[in-house]
């Protein structure tokens, strides 16, 4: 009986083999997906954070609207809790071209917090000099060496930059943007498209918008 069983079996599998293998290649290709699925997450984690400490990423903003002063950042610096703090500018502008972008407009330090991350060319070290994110340049058809004009004023807003015309001289990414949205602009009335990065020389402002901690 349990020969004759046995038999069957073995006519059966014979008989379907096709059908067998399917559902084995199936379940070993979902075993096989899954084992190479699971450590992503931990691996991606681990990218985005030696990203972050490599680029000295801050770890608390504040935006001010009427500005903070040398002296008060001075005092934060002080407090036992912080690493360091250090103040920065921010403005919105438009890139004036064919076709108008409106652009966040940051100031860089090459070793402050934030630190960009130099894809192309060099970072800006002149008041007239510039670096752009790629999509800038994907956008506006400009490249390294051109210039372009920002208009960051907007009517009862006083022009936060000392100059209107810059060099670009790099291209860049930076860890204050890890998606696609460069958030909606002061000025314009719509929403940023891309960034640009000056020194703190070709601001004009007297007070600092921005405060980043660590």
């Amino acid at each position: 009986m349990a020969h004759m069983q046995l038999r069957g079996l073995r006519r059966g599998l014979v008989q379907n083999m096709g059908r067998f293998l399917v559902i084995f290649l199936a379940f070993f290709l979902a075993a096989a997906v899954f084992c190479c699925l699971w450590p992503l997450p931990n691996a991606m984690a681990g990218v985005a954070r030696d990203y972050f400490e490599e680029q000295d990423l801050m770890d608390l903003r504040m935006e001010f609207n009427v500005g903070i002063d040398p002296a008060t950042v001075g005092a934060v610096v002080s407090l036992p809790w912080v690493e360091w703090a250090e103040g920065a500018y921010t403005a919105d502008a438009v890139l004036v071209g064919d076709n108008d972008m409106l652009v966040r407009v940051h100031s860089v330090t090459e070793n402050g917090l934030n630190r960009p991350m130099l894809l192309a060319g060099a970072l800006p070290t002149q008041p007239r000099e510039c670096a752009v994110e790629r999509k800038v340049l994907e956008q506006t058809g400009l490249a390294l060496g051109d210039k372009l004009r920002l208009n960051a004023n907007d009517g009862a807003l006083d022009h936060p930059l000392a100059f209107a015309d810059f060099t670009i001289t790099g291209v860049v990414d930076s860890p204050l943007y890890i998606s696609n949205d460069r958030g909606a602009g002061a000025i314009g009335g719509g929403m940023a498209g891309g960034f640009v990065l000056l020194p703190e020389a070709a601001f004009k402002l007297d007070y600092y918008t921005d405060l980043y901690v660590k």
